[in-house]
């Protein structure tokens, strides 16, 4: 008998487990049969052919709606969910690595304890019932003040679960955001009147004006904005848009506009106001502007002429772009990226935004459109958000003895992201009781007493409420598509969905805390919900039948009904700071400014996304390079300080150094130096550790005041070489070009002829 027709045979006959059992006498080890093809598929059996599931992506980063293939038990392929109103069948590199993350050979398989010391890297296997009752025991031992939980910002179920669980059990709950954007959310509140930064309908509109709005490598969904920009450039029955965009250095997004130009760092606040200045041509600033002018009662200190040396951007350049703004039919000012992690990052965001206001587009087709509320009261949309004068507060009471004494962590890696100087890993290591949930072992969990393993997203229920969405109120719905890789059964314990364990801990302690949280799994919490939409008689998907509406909702992944249009309140920019940037150090000691970049592969590098050999193999589509961190600079500088492509220099700041090769990048100005993000872990499995720097850790710790986040772009440097050289890896440039006897060589020259 062929293995295939065992499996057939257990999968058809209900045998289940018994059936690997039956056959370990033969030689084949029990898991192999739970790991290839486990027989027991979440709503489905063994049947040889292809079965789609939808769900919801988790490493995105915006939660696009997927669907996966699956066979014989096994995730085989992702695909964008041609339904799911965010991304219409798009998805990302990162949503189709998900199946590395998934079968990932480093992912913590059991719950397991140090077998030394904490930190000593060596651990224990352990059953959930054998350390189950002791944390329950931690827990309810340290309830009403000493419990501190961290995670990564999050929304939908997990989101009101967490929110009822810190809030019922007495704990503090801290969330963790590297490259925090609080300067875009306070903005777009001053501005459009919603923390929800909104929609920007690029799709419909005529022009595109962008100052530091990367919006095809980051913020809120850059599927969805690819997709948008698409129909801008080439949709049917319109003609092909007009995009300019301003940034420090040339950015994916930079790239692919008509015009880019450099703007000197943390001034793009200043050009937004020069901009506006031409738009107005002489009329006087509108009364909703007037907080902007700095109590002048008119930007004319922002005139073109006076501002282009701070800028670094020409006259002719502003007032041709203003001109092309106003008069386009339809436009749309955005901005983010590095423009808003400045100390001025709120005044530079709340400029741009401002533009929208002079276009008169807040509400209008081809302009700014607000997104839609989440479709259920109790299911938020947003995730709250702790910024870093919190931290630095929280690891102060830490030193200072306020200990608490259990830390639950999950889905956040402060230990990686917090600057150096902040030395969370010595101040945390202070808690006598850390608790990690991640399935991976990254820089956090290693310090952690117990690791609780949670399931992979696509392994585990969950929700989103997508971050843009004006058309739809949208909930999405990530459901199991396949058997746990790690499952529960003899001989090995198995990982559990973070949820269901908070679910299972309310229900021990009892109390409010399991009133607040009555269900028993997840899936329960979220059928609930399912029902109290199958009630409205609503929405994308209709039935009497509440079991026929659940499965419906699951084949579509997710529920989602068409909006009303959500009107701006009237903006309030009072308390809008001075403009001026401050930086970490002077210019003197220190004369390039540092911009970390998120990758567009592997993020911040906060998450687990560095562990994917895809993910890391796949070139970065501005220099090509992979596996490794690079310093860009500027071939002027490159020669100002004698150093060669590949040439190892040291940047140094304030709060840390880091060593990288250096790479030639014309795209950069001359003070400018750009890191990439993502490398440079100390843990995180075989594809990530000891791989490049961690830019993260030398970042100074400059703090936005309206804000109290981190101002991560406000950090200068100074580069030195070393006197040695590597080779970066990379795709471009490796070999030399080949002429085809039979091809025509065109020489490309900025020559008219």
């Amino acid at each position: 008998m062929r293995r295939r027709d065992v499996l057939k045979l257990a999968g058809t006959s209900g045998l289940g487990m018994g059936a690997a059992v039956a056959f370990a006498g033969c030689g084949t080890p029990d898991r192999e049969f739970h790991i290839q093809s486990p027989v027991e598929i979440p709503e489905d059996t063994i049947t040889g052919l292809d079965t789609w599931y939808a769900s919801i992506c988790q490493d995105s980063g915006d939660g696009c709606g997927v669907i996966v293939r699956v066979k014989s038990g096994r995730a085989r392929k992702i695909e964008g969910n041609p339904d799911y109103p965010l991304n219409r069948g798009k998805s990302s590199a990162r949503a189709q690595a998900a199946l590395q993350t998934l079968y990932n050979p480093d992912r913590i398989p059991n719950p397991m304890i140090p077998r030394r010391n904490r930190g000593s890297g060596r651990y224990r296997f352990m059953r959930w019932d054998d350390v189950l009752p002791d944390f329950q025991e931690r827990l309810s031992a340290a309830q009403n003040g000493g419990i501190v939980m961290i995670t990564e910002p999050v929304n939908g179920h997990l989101g009101m679960i967490l929110e009822r669980f810190t809030q019922n059990i007495g704990a503090r709950w801290l969330t963790f955001e590297p490259l925090e954007q609080a300067a875009v959310r306070q903005a777009s509140a001053q501005v459009f009147g919603t923390t929800r930064v909104p929609q920007f309908d690029i799709a419909n509109t005529a022009y595109v004006l962008s100052i530091g709005g990367n919006f095809l490598e980051g913020g809120d969904s850059p599927v969805h904005y690819g997709q948008a920009y698409g129909e801008f450039r080439q949709g049917e029955n319109r003609s092909r848009g007009t995009f300019a965009h301003f940034d420090t250095h040339l950015t994916m997004t930079a790239a692919n506009a008509d015009e880019w130009h450099p703007v000197n760092p943390g001034t793009e606040g200043i050009l937004a106001l020069s901009i506006a200045h031409a738009v107005l041509d002489g009329r006087p600033v509108p009364a909703a502007l007037q907080p902007l002018t700095g109590g002048e009662g008119s930007l004319d200190a922002y005139a073109a002429e006076q501002v282009a040396d701070v800028t670094g951007v020409p006259v002719e350049v502003i007032e041709r772009v203003a001109h092309d703004f106003a008069a386009a039919p339809t436009a749309v000012a955005m901005g983010g990226g590095s423009a808003a992690g400045h100390t001025n990052g709120l005044s530079n965001m709340a400029a741009i935004f401002a533009l929208n206001l002079l276009k008169g587009n807040v509400g209008r087709q081809g302009g700014v459109l607000l997104n839609a509320p989440s479709p259920l009261p109790d299911i938020p949309a947003e995730a709250p958000v702790t910024s870093y004068e919190e931290w630095e507060t929280f690891l102060s009471e830490i030193e200072s003895g306020q200990v608490p004494q259990v830390l639950l962590i999950h889905g956040a890696n402060p230990v990686y992201g917090l600057p150096g100087v902040l030395n969370a890993a010595g101040v945390l290591d202070a808690i006598p009781y850390i608790v990690s949930f991640s399935n991976v072992l990254d820089e956090t969990t290693a310090l952690a007493d117990l690791i609780l393993p949670d399931h992979h997203y696509l392994e585990s229920w969950g929700t989103s409420v997508p971050p843009l969405g004006a058309e739809y109120s949208t909930l999405g719905v990530q459901q199991p598509v396949v058997r746990p890789y790690h499952q529960e059964f003899e001989g090995a314990a198995g990982t559990r969905a973070f949820a269901d364990v908070l679910l299972g801990l309310a229900q021990t302690l009892g109390g409010p805390l399991a009133e607040a949280l009555p269900w028993d799994s997840m899936r329960d919490a979220i059928r609930a919900s399912v029902d109290e939409l199958q009630a409205r008689g609503d929405g994308s998907v209709t039935s009497d039948d509440p079991e026929v509406f659940w499965l419906s909702v699951l084949q579509r992944g997710g529920w989602w009904v068409a909006s009303e249009p959500v009107t701006a309140e009237a903006p309030d920019l009072s308390g809008v700071p001075a403009m001026e940037p401050e930086f970490s150090s002077d210019a003197e000691d220190y004369p390039y400014h540092l911009i970390v970049t998120p990758s567009v592969l592997l993020g911040d590098g906060s998450g687990s996304l560095a562990a994917s050999p895809w993910l890391q193999s796949t070139a970065d589509p501005m220099t090509t390079g992979v596996w490794g961190t690079w310093v860009a600079l500027s071939p002027k500088t490159m020669e100002a300080l004698s150093i060669q492509e590949n040439d190892i220099v040291r940047i140094t700041s304030t709060a840390g150094s880091l060593l990288a090769p250096a790479y030639p990048y014309p795209g950069i100005g001359e003070g400018v130096v750009s890191v990439p993000l993502g490398q440079g872990h100390q843990e995180l499995g075989r594809y990530a550790e000891n791989r490049g720097e961690n830019a993260l850790r030398m970042l100074a710790p400059v703090i936005q005041e309206q804000t109290g986040a981190l101002a991560w772009s406000a950090t200068r440097v100074r580069i030195a070489p070393t006197g040695r050289r590597t080779r970066l890896p990379r795709i471009e440039g490796i070999t030399a070009p080949v002429q085809m006897p039979d091809e025509k060589t065109f020489q490309v020259t900025n020559e008219t002829q």
